[in-house]
């Protein structure tokens, strides 16, 4: 049995939503700001490496609760836009994970 899925992103904002499969039976739903993922890629190098940044920083913390997985990643992205502010001109204050949703598959 699925949990409900995330809620529709704001209209006034475009968003990504990026699905990470923690074990065989949990997946997590990541919804962010595009212009965070933008930055994150940047950081990072590219989309493939920003993609595997956010997996592993899931699979860190992939057993906790939605909400600490949320905070967590918020966290890490302020981190790391944080050290490459120069590159994407976002701040650290500016990392907002829309939400986080993880669905149980049986």
């Amino acid at each position: 049995m699925c949990a409900t899925p995330p809620p529709p992103p704001p209209a006034n904002s475009k968003q990504i939503i990026k699905e990470v499969h923690v074990t065989k039976h949990k997946t997590v739903l990541v919804t962010m700001n595009c212009q965070l993922f933008d930055a994150l890629c940047l950081c990072v190098g590219n989309a493939y490496k920003a993609d595997s940044w956010l997996a592993m920083r899931v699979f860190e913390v992939g057993d906790l609760s939605d909400d600490t997985i949320r905070s967590y990643l918020r966290a890490m992205f302020r981190e790391a836009l944080s050290r490459h502010k120069p590159i994407h001109g976002m701040g650290g204050e500016e990392a907002k994970i829309s939400s986080v949703t993880s669905h149980l598959v049986q």
